[in-house]
């Protein structure tokens, strides 16, 4: 994955995450108030309330063939 930062929008920072894999995975991800605005199944401007991602204790679970982008609002 990758992190953009500098966004002249609301944002702070976005990561984005792509799993080619079949499985899920887990990744670590940086520290901070990330939350979830696209998932394998959904997209938004607003934090997703359901996802098959999942953000816990400064890891992001990735469902496979996925691709997730988390978002820190500024």
């Amino acid at each position: 994955g990758y992190t953009l930062s500098g966004s002249k929008d609301s944002w702070k920072r976005a990561l984005v995450v792509f799993n080619a894999a079949g499985g899920g995975r887990e990744i670590a991800i940086p520290s901070g108030s990330w939350q979830i605005f696209v998932d394998g199944q959904k997209a938004g401007t607003v934090p997703l309330r359901a996802s098959e991602a999942v953000i816990m204790n400064g890891r992001l679970r990735v469902p496979g063939r996925c691709a997730v982008v988390l978002g820190e609002k500024s």
